[in-house]
């Protein structure tokens, strides 16, 4: 649904309608679909503590989950709009590889990875710890790219491993991959301003608020009806509904896309950077007052009187 509207405005909006409908149809509903958890804890953080445990678990997963779809459905549509002739049945067999493959192979790499930080005491600790398990994960999802799979997929399982590791230092593994992560966010809309000029965002700005504006609709409707007689109370259907920020991998997408040669592939980069900015200004700075006017913060810690004295 979101994909149809997507090729609607960016069809109205110059990018015209002669690769066909499908191909872009698809890849718009993929570029929109991944969430960014790490920009919804970054903007909750006033709020670190407060929120139930639960709300914070589902918006992770949900991030981790439809991370590597989004990016395999992407690929398909690119695919398909290249114009190569290939069967259908050719690229279902492509994404079903892609997801075997990135799981099986995640998981091997990740055990294998938790085996050898964890039995080589020189390798398990804060200095050396972030460097070879990055080492290591460039090896994973390089050779899951090499044999098919997908590497974001591989990466993520190998990552559900590591992070479970019982004999690793989480903290410092968790510390280091996250400031690896803010890296590649910068460097990536580093290459956003590479290839958008401001005047672009602009003209996509209007066809993108209304594409934003269709996204919450449906995220609305699908978080209620994927929730429904669950433990979620109302108030958090209605958090996790707005806590739906899109990030990193719509920007990675598009550019993607743009690189591709494809001829609707320029109009992507200035949707995708709109509908981010307007997630981020109207969505995101809403989350705090809205977890407070609906009671979903427990209280905060009460200040200890000898240390007060």
């Amino acid at each position: 649904m979101i994909g149809w509207a997507g090729f609607g405005l960016s069809a109205a909006s110059g990018g015209g309608t002669n690769s066909g409908t499908l191909p872009r149809v698809l890849f718009i509903g993929a570029m929109v679909a991944s969430t960014d958890a790490s920009a919804v804890l970054v903007l909750l953080r006033p709020l670190a503590g407060r929120l139930p445990k639960r709300l914070i678990d589902l918006i992770e997963c949900e991030s981790g989950f439809n991370d590597p779809m989004a990016v395999v459905l992407a690929g398909l549509a690119l695919a398909l709009a290249g114009g190569d002739g290939v069967a259908a049945g050719v690229l279902v067999t492509d994404v079903v590889r892609q997801f075997v493959l990135g799981i099986l192979l995640g998981f091997i790499g990740g055990t294998l990875t938790l085996q050898l930080l964890g039995s080589r005491l020189t390798l398990n600790h804060a200095a050396m710890l972030p460097v070879v398990s990055l080492a290591l994960l460039m090896v994973l999802t390089g050779g899951t790219l090499l044999v098919g799979g997908s590497p974001l997929l591989a990466a993520y399982v190998a990552g559900l491993g590591l992070g479970n590791g019982p004999s690793l230092d989480r903290t410092a593994l968790a510390e280091a991959h996250s400031s690896y992560a803010k890296m590649a966010e910068l460097l990536l809309f580093l290459c956003m301003g590479l290839v958008v000029a401001p005047q672009d965002v602009v003209y996509a700005s209007g066809w993108a608020f209304v594409l934003f504006l269709l996204m919450q609709a449906v995220r609305f409707l699908m978080v209620h009806a994927l929730l429904w007689h669950t433990t979620f109370t109302k108030p958090e259907q209605i958090f996790v509904s707005c806590a739906g920020l899109r990030g990193a991998v719509p920007i990675a997408l598009a550019i993607d896309a743009w690189s591709s040669g494809i001829s609707w592939g320029a109009s992507m980069p200035p949707l995708a950077l709109a509908v981010v900015l307007y997630g981020l200004f109207i969505q995101g700075f809403a989350l705090v007052p809205l977890a407070e006017r609906m009671n979903l913060t427990l209280p905060s810690p009460q200040q200890d009187p000898d240390a007060a004295a």
